[in-house]
Parts: structure tokens; sequence; C-alpha cells
């Protein structure tokens, strides 16, 4: 509770000083949700599901403050949660961002960043930019806070440097589970050796991860440090194509036992923007985790990212994927280094002018290359929705979800349908 009491005192003082500044434009947009969700599984387990109906009632805001050289924007919801039949998992909800920037000069930028999550629902960080693909089961709550704050300084044309630290936090109120932090600092470097021609990107980024729990957590993992660093140089061959050369380098420390490595990953690729919805980045290389003792992995390393949509007079189609590595230190499970493949379709059609419906079905493929077996996870998910405004305060939608994962363990592979349908009284334009 320390560190939230220090999140809210750090707001305070931003609210502060954005409040001394006169020519500003200030929003305001309340809301209020009330939401009926159905599971079928309600813990996410292998075995034993149990499904319930649960009530959620999340009254929010939105408040914005644009001023000629700084502003913020903050946003808070609270909810109340209540289970038709286990009630013992009743709880609220909480889930707050803040952004604000600053002007320091011509050339300078001050960015502040903070989000907030308090939950017991397992899966309510799906929307989160760092989506966690480990597995969280049980209804106890949870909260995680992320923070940062960076300067930004442009000293050429298209010239910038970047100075970030970032500090972020996971606390589980279940006491067989650990929680983490970790620390962030980080450099990056964008530098026009040749102006719209031959670019040179190069960074720097050091992680303190740290592991902690309460006395029923069987082993915790091991405190590491981290050192990444990348360069990248990239070639503009025209307004769509652009080709490059890529190396990063990764070292990873241990305090204990586990097995520390380093991991070399040159690579080659290409960017192709072909229309305003419609690109594709491509590289290929060879990538070594060196470790300290035992096997060594190694592999192709290929990293995609594809993006296209085709619009139709009422409708749109999506098309993402991605593949490459990561490491999945900090989420419900430390499982270590991981090689993914993702793909996502999407789809949208407007029935009228106050409804439309969507539909989507996802596939990612996980292999955590430190556990024990070499686990790998396998997950695929499809959904539905139909939404429509009433009127100008009144909007609701019914959606459906499917997400099955399929685990070398079988204990942590589960299947899930899930029903919920949300009420939510807002204004149309901010006030």
């Amino acid at each position: 509770m320390k560190k939230i009491l220090v999140s809210i005192v750090t707001f305070f003082i931003v609210c502060l000083n954005f409040s001394t500044v006169l020519a500003a434009n200030v929003d305001f947009t309340p809301r209020i949700s009330v939401s009926e969700a159905y599971t079928d599984n309600l813990n996410l387990a292998a075995s034993d599901e149990k499904d319930d109906f649960i009530t959620t009632v999340s009254p929010g805001f939105t408040l914005g403050i644009d001023a000629r050289s700084s502003g913020m924007s903050l946003s808070y919801d609270a909810g109340y949660s209540f289970y038709n039949e286990y009630d013992e998992y009743d709880s609220w909800r909480h889930s707050a961002s803040l952004t604000g920037w600053a002007e320091l000069s011509r050339r300078t930028r001050l960015e502040v960043i903070d989000t907030f999550l308090y939950t017991e629902d397992p899966r309510d960080d799906d929307d989160a930019d760092e989506r966690d693909f480990t597995l969280r089961t049980g209804r106890e709550p949870y909260y995680t806070n992320t923070a940062s704050v960076a300067i930004l300084h442009q000293f050429g044309e298209a010239d910038t440097l970047e100075l970030r630290y970032e500090y972020s936090i996971l606390e589980n109120d279940d006491k067989t589970e650990e929680d983490n932090s970790r620390h962030i600092p980080s450099a990056n470097l964008t530098w026009w050796l040749v102006p719209r021609q031959l670019s040179l990107e190069t960074g720097m980024e050091y992680t303190r991860g740290e592991f902690t729990g309460a006395s029923e957590v069987d082993s915790l993992s091991d405190n590491f440090d981290q050192w990444v660093g990348n360069i990248r140089l990239t070639k503009i061959i025209n307004r769509y194509l652009n080709i490059f050369a890529t190396y990063k380098h990764t070292w990873l420390d241990y305090e204990g036992d586990e097995v520390d490595y380093r991991i070399y990953d040159p690579s080659i690729g290409f960017a192709y923007t072909w229309g305003e919805d419609a690109n594709l980045s491509l590289s290929a290389g060879y990538y070594i985790q060196d470790k300290e003792y035992g096997d060594d992995e190694s592999g192709m390393s290929i990293n995609v990212d594809i993006g296209k949509t085709w619009r139709f007079k009422r409708s749109s189609i999506n098309l993402t994927g991605s593949s490459g590595y990561d490491q999945t230190y900090f989420g419900a499970e430390n499982l270590g280094f991981d090689v993914f493949y993702t793909a996502e379709l999407s789809a949208t059609h407007a029935f009228s002018r106050h409804v439309t419906g969507d539909a989507f079905s996802s596939y990612r493929k996980d292999k955590y290359t430190e556990t024990e077996d070499d686990r790998e996870d396998d997950t695929i998910e499809a959904g539905c929705g139909i939404t429509a405004q009433l009127n100008r305060w009144l909007s609701t939608r019914l959606g459906y979800t499917f997400r099955n994962v399929e685990s070398d363990d079988s204990e942590d592979e589960y299947t899930e349908n899930s029903i919920i349908l949300t009420f939510t009284l807002a204004p149309s334009s901010p006030i």
C-alpha cells in the first residue's frame, strides 16, 4: 500500500503543477457501466470447472488538461464485483492511467506515464499493452503498477535521444504466488548519418529483477541483472521500402543457482508499406543462447510483424501476425526465455448507424526453453459481439469469447466459454 500512496502523492503533485497553467483546455467525461458476465470455468482450472454469474458496477471518468506547452490525461474506473454463487470472491476492482507531458524547451520534452490495475479477475489485463500469456488461475486479488519518466531530445532534423526510467511491480494476495518488481533505465539514440537515406539506431537497457513472497511460496525465482544492447542500420530505398541490419546482445546474470546466459542475435530484414493500412516487417537471423553450463539453445530467429486491413463500404477485415522471442519473467508465472508465433484475424460490420458487429480468432504458440521440459503452450481464442448505441448517453454490448489453452503440463491447460452483457452510460462528448 505504501507504493500506491507514493503514486497518489505523485499524481497530486502533477495536478498541482498543472493547475497553475492558466490558458488550458479542460475536458471531463464521467461514465458508469453495469455488466453481467457468465463463465463456465471460473478459476481457469484444468479440471473440476466451476461456473458462475458475475455482476460488476463500475463508475469512472476521464480528465484531460491541455495547455500550450504541457498537458495531462487521467482515466480512472472503480468497480465492485458480485458473484452469484461464490460470493467469497466478491471484490473491488480499480483501473487507472495517468499520462503527463511538458515541453521543457523547443527541442526537449518530458513525459510521465503511470498505469495501475487491482482486480481478482485472472484475465483482466488482456487489453494491456504488454499482455501476459503465462497462466494465472484462481480469484485471489492482485495488483500491478507501472510508472515511467522519459526525456526526449531532438538535436537534428530527425535525430533524437531518449532517456527513460521505468519501475513496475506485481503483488498477489495469494500467499502461494511470488511477487516481483523491476527497475529499467534505458537510453536510445536515432541518428541520421545521411538525411532521409541512412539511419543508425542504437540503445542500451538495464533491468534489475527482484522476486519476493510469503512463506507459503515453495521456491522463489532468483533475482537477476540483465543488460540488453542493440544496434540497427537502416537504408531507405523509397517511400515504401527500407532494408536494415540489426544486432542484439543480451546478458543475464542470476544471483542464485539459475544458469546465466548470453544471447547473440544478428539479423537482416526489410520493412515494406504498400498502403495506409498495409505493412510488413520481416527479418531473419540466427540466435545463440550461450548458457554458462548445460546445453546451449540456438536456431533461426524469424521476426515478423504484418498488418493488413481491407476496408469495404460498411465492413473491415484486419489481419495481424508476429513471431520472435521474449522473456517472461514478470507475469503470473516466471517461465524465462520464450519463442513465440502468433496470428489474429478480426472483422467488423456496421449493420446500421448505431449497431456494429465484430468477430475475431487468434492462435499463439509459446515455447519456454528455460523450463525443465521445454514447456510448449498453444492458445486458441475466438469471439464475437454486437454493440449498439441506444441513445446519446447509453450504449450496450453483448460479447462471447472462447479460449482454449493446451500445454505440455496438463495442469496448465484449460478451456473457457464466457459471455458478457454491458450497459454504459456516458456523454457523447466531453464536458
